[in-house]
């Protein structure tokens, strides 16, 4: 999307390569903007980090700042979530209370302060700015506020009405979810290679997280919207809305 390109065009089609060394040296959208001189910003996810930006996020090409990560994001794989018995595990259904996390915060809450600051900065230079907010949720894990949870109650929500694997379904097109069979909350269902199936009961649970997860990144979204409103730039600002798959 930033490079205005597929994959059929560009010859990349994993994370493993920089474009501009391997494909072709494009100029991307916030480049465009930023030629046309526009201050230019990232916030959280929006390059995919590492060699596939030159672990830069294409700084300084695209950028007129360097791109901000949120801190707290380096804990997202890790033993974050307080289970049952007490301890804690690294599982795919992650609602947290938000003050015991480390710094008492969570990378998209950090995202969205960063962002308002930047618009505040912005708000009284009066020059064009472009400001890019990746949000990571609701990828996996659900690490979300525990109250979110709330929105959604388990005996309101209901199963998928299509839960089984089409049965001329080429294997190459079905995604096992390796990557959610790593969680220990998933490993302990014991869920069969490659087409599960997952327990009712377990499914509801991810549903509920899931729909948490959403509500949880408008919030952020708002947060956003109501910092534009606060700083009289929402009649001078384009918003642009959009989300990779799911």
């Amino acid at each position: 999307m930033l490079t205005s390109r597929r994959p059929d065009t560009t010859r990349l089609y994993d994370f493993n390569s920089y474009w501009r060394v391997h494909s072709g040296n494009y100029t991307t959208l916030p480049q465009h903007f930023k030629s046309k001189g526009y201050y230019t910003m990232s916030v959280g996810k929006v390059f995919h980090p590492g060699i596939a930006s030159n672990h830069t996020d294409d700084y300084p090409y695209s950028w007129s700042i360097p791109a901000y990560h949120p801190f707290s994001f380096r804990f997202e794989k890790e033993k974050m979530c307080k289970g049952e018995d007490g301890k804690l595990h690294a599982n795919l259904l992650c609602a947290v209370n938000v003050t015991e996390q480390p710094g008492g915060t969570l990378p998209d809450l950090e995202s969205t302060d960063e962002a308002v600051r930047l618009l505040k900065s912005r708000a009284s230079d009066g020059a064009p700015f472009f400001l890019a907010v990746g949000f990571h949720k609701p990828h996996i894990p659900f690490r979300i506020p525990q109250e979110y949870l709330s929105l959604y109650p388990l005996d309101k929500m209901t199963l998928a009405p299509d839960p089984d694997v089409p049965k001329l379904l080429p294997p190459v097109a079905y995604n096992p979810w390796t990557d959610v069979r790593k969680r220990e909350d998933v490993q302990k269902v014991n869920v069969s290679f490659p087409y599960g199936p997952i327990p009712k009961d377990f499914q509801l649970r991810i549903r509920q997280h899931y729909y948490a997860a959403v509500s949880f990144m408008d919030t952020q979204v708002g947060r956003l919207l109501s910092a534009l409103d606060a700083l009289g730039l929402t009649d001078s600002t384009m918003v642009v809305f959009t989300s990779d798959h799911g």
